[in-house]
């Protein structure tokens, strides 16, 4: 009962205190598992996010399109691979989507996507040898305590001329987010995203300055 308790006091504190300031809220991988586990997050695949999934894909498509098969792209807070299957549809690039949940990771790798790789971690723990033309977040940058610690620590593994593809749903505070982000990366494109429900995305595109 105490951690329950603790935890409901985090998530007030962080919502009247940390995010009007453009701070996101980190929660543990075991919260993203059972949001698996109880179907919470199935609508993430409704025809309600495909406009929002095509706007992103279309970026990675144009910014990976020199490259060809070389082009490289990696998704943090990849989810179960919905966007995946539609992102290498669209580009040759190689695909690698990192989840802090196992149990999202687990699922995208039952999809069996061809030139795709799925890993389970934390992004702010990543580390690889390989550079990417693209690194992405749809809806997921908001989980991170400090966006722009994140792209700062991310921007290490872009290719020179690399740039980040950010998705994020106009919700709450998300848009002091943005805001935090504009002033640390340069703005290269953005584009407003908005469904029948009247739901709207804002999908940029940010490069290290």
């Amino acid at each position: 009962m105490l951690g329950v308790t603790q935890t409901i006091l985090r998530r007030v504190h962080h919502k009247i205190f940390e995010a009007p300031k453009g701070y996101g809220e980190s929660l543990p991988p075991e919260y993203f598992d059972n949001q698996y586990f109880s179907g919470t997050l199935d609508f993430l695949g409704s025809v309600e996010e495909f406009a929002n999934h095509m706007v992103t894909a279309g970026y990675l498509r144009h910014y990976t399109a020199d490259a060809g098969a070389e082009g490289r792209i990696l998704d943090v807070g990849c989810g179960e691979g919905i966007f995946a299957e539609l992102a290498t549809k669209l580009t040759p690039a190689k695909y690698t989507g990192l989840d802090i949940s196992r149990e999202a990771v687990r699922r995208a790798g039952l999809r069996d996507i061809p030139n795709a790789d799925f890993v389970s971690g934390d992004a702010m723990e990543f580390e690889t040898s390989e550079r990417f033309d693209v690194i992405m977040s749809a809806g997921a940058i908001h989980h991170f305590t400090d966006a722009v610690a994140l792209l700062e620590h991310l921007s290490q593994f872009l290719k020179p001329g690399g740039v980040f593809v950010i998705s994020l749903w106009r919700y709450g505070y998300n848009g002091m987010i943005w805001q935090r982000l504009e002033k640390a990366f340069d703005l290269v494109d953005s584009t407003v995203v908005r469904n029948h429900k009247g739901q709207e995305w804002d999908v940029k595109v940010l490069a290290v300055r």
